[in-house]
Formats: structure tokens, C-alpha cells, sequence
């Protein structure tokens, strides 16, 4: 049993479900706006904290290099194992630049990779 007043005009009747409609119409748009809004705040920490790994990407690589070269240092003098590993750095970018460069090509000449 309805609390509100009921009419017996229909044209009223009619104005109060159009009303009520409104009413729900606005809520659902603001019940929808709220979760989106806490999924794109959710996806910003994410996207936040996935750029901040991305920056210390590099110091890792550094530091797994430092620690490369202070373990060739038990063995070698320092500027050996320093000179060692600027070694395999370079040829691994030799490497990867001759790789890139045949890729160009093949992609240029319109080859396939499969053949």
C-alpha cells in the first residue's frame, strides 16, 4: 500500500509515474557515474603504478650490471671487469641492431617471415 496521496485524475496519474521515472532515471545516472568514476580512479593507481616499474626498470638494469661486474672484480681487476662487461653490452647492442636492421629490410622488400 502506496503512503502518497492517490488521484483519481489519470492525467496526474500519469504526471506522478513520469515524475517517478525522472526520479529513477537520475538515480541510475548517478549510481553509474559513481562506479565509473571509481573505476577510472582505480585504473589511474594502476596505470601510476605500472609507469613507476617502467622507470625503475633501468636502475634494476644497472644495478644487475654493477653487481655483475663487483662479481668479476673477485676474479679480475676492477677496470677488467668493467672493460668485460661494457664487452658483452656492446655485442648484445651489435646484436640487437643487426636483427632490427634485417627485420627493416625484409619488412622494406615485403617478405614474409615465415619463408
Amino acid at each position: 500500500m502506496s503512503t502518497t496521496k492517490t488521484s483519481r485524475n489519470p492525467i496526474e496519474a500519469v504526471r506522478q509515474i513520469v515524475g517517478h521515472a525522472k526520479r529513477l532515471a537520475s538515480l541510475e545516472f548517478e549510481l553509474r557515474t559513481f562506479g565509473l568514476k571509481s573505476k577510472a580512479t582505480r585504473l589511474g593507481l594502476a596505470a601510476a603504478l605500472g609507469l613507476l616499474a617502467l622507470l625503475l626498470l633501468p636502475l634494476v638494469l644497472v644495478f644487475a650490471l654493477a653487481t655483475v661486474a663487483a662479481a668479476l672484480a673477485t676474479v679480475f681487476s676492477v677496470w677488467f671487469a668493467f672493460l668485460i662487461v661494457t664487452g658483452i653490452l656492446l655485442l648484445l647492442i651489435a646484436l640487437l641492431a643487426g636483427t632490427a636492421v634485417v627485420l627493416a629490410r625484409k619488412a622494406l622488400k615485403g617478405g614474409s617471415g615465415g619463408t
